[in-house]
């Protein structure tokens, strides 16, 4: 089974020619023409991403391939960078023009003209650029545009060169899966080429959890040390986690939840006992704290209608923050 090169999906068939010329560049001269060859084109579309692509190895001279003008030539290109330069304060900074498969390097913004359909493994590719850039690094990313290929039909766009055809999805997942942010995609040429503007992805600081968590942790050490007895309301995961980090887990007699499948076993780490919620009438408790999501009122529904003797200090676990509730 043929899979996506891209995401590693099934590939099934897209289309297919024969007779088709082994080259588009380096073209053969008089002499060549006896070892000249066709080949067969087959052509693959993924199930999952959905990136029309080819099977095959690049041609020998793709790191070489004839490609779009650059910013010093083309008066297009020259606009192109001096808003590029402004947009992301690229002045004096390194901007790397990636013309053949990237190395272990280290710049602030890259470009790539027309390039990444030529590369065996765009995605590999991208993910390198994206390590060699330094934190907020940018970059544009053109491509030919495989969605005017299929809006006018325009077959002859089929080539051996070109081992994969991004549309405007397409080219914004690969970014995507490469670690990068698609700031914007735009049609280039009169719509002939796609070309992305990405950034980093920065990564996510789990300082914020840690902060949270000595928080709300604290505040519900504080609650319980108030009690004799803190019965927690609610088995579901974020408690069996929240009891393992307590410090006051001796105070939690209990754990109720009339989940029935739950009832009479136990949580992991900390084994406290799962009872239904008449547990309460018999066994009361001087705390509860519930911790059940947004179905937290019909636990209060519940504990009205179970008219306890005497009725516990109620606390909530809204999100990731406890609240005393004073009206039961």
């Amino acid at each position: 089974m043929k899979r996506c090169k891209i995401c590693s999906a099934k590939l099934v068939s897209f289309i297919d020619y024969k007779k088709q010329p082994s080259k588009a560049q380096h073209l053969p001269n008089m002499k060549m023409l006896q070892s000249d060859f066709d080949i067969p084109l087959h052509i693959f579309e993924c199930t999952g991403c959905g990136t029309v692509q080819l099977v095959t190895d690049p041609v020998s001279y793709y790191s070489q391939a004839i490609r779009s003008p650059d910013w010093n030539i083309n008066p297009f290109r020259k606009k192109q960078r001096s808003k590029f330069i402004k947009e992301f304060e690229l002045e004096n900074k390194i901007i790397k023009q990636i013309n053949r498969e990237p190395k272990e390097d280290s710049y602030d913004a890259f470009t790539m003209f027309n390039y990444l359909e030529h590369f065996p493994s765009p995605k590999d590719t991208l993910k390198q650029i994206c390590n060699n850039l330094n934190d907020n690094g940018v970059g544009i990313v053109e491509v030919p545009n495989f969605d005017e290929i299929i809006r006018d039909r325009i077959f002859g766009e089929f080539i051996i060169d070109h081992l994969f055809y991004f549309t405007e999805k397409t080219l914004r997942f690969v970014c995507e899966a490469s670690g990068f942010d698609v700031i914007k995609i735009e049609e280039i040429w009169n719509g002939a080429s796609l070309s992305a503007t990405v950034k980093k992805r920065p990564l996510l600081k789990p300082i914020l959890f840690r902060e949270n968590e000595i928080e709300l942790i604290g505040d519900i050490d504080n609650f319980a040390n108030q009690f004799k007895s803190v019965t927690f309301w609610g088995a579901g995961h974020q408690t069996l986690m929240i009891l393992s980090m307590m410090k006051t887990i001796h105070k939690v007699s209990y754990i109720v939840d009339d989940f029935k499948v739950k009832q009479f076993l136990y949580t992991p780490v900390t084994h406290k006992e799962i009872l239904p919620s008449n547990t309460l009438l018999t066994n009361p408790t001087d705390a509860i704290i519930i911790m059940v999501g947004w179905q937290y009122k019909n636990v209060l529904k519940r504990l009205r209608n179970l008219n306890l003797t005497q009725m516990p200090k109620i606390a909530l676990i809204k999100k990731a923050t406890l609240e005393i509730y004073e009206d039961i």
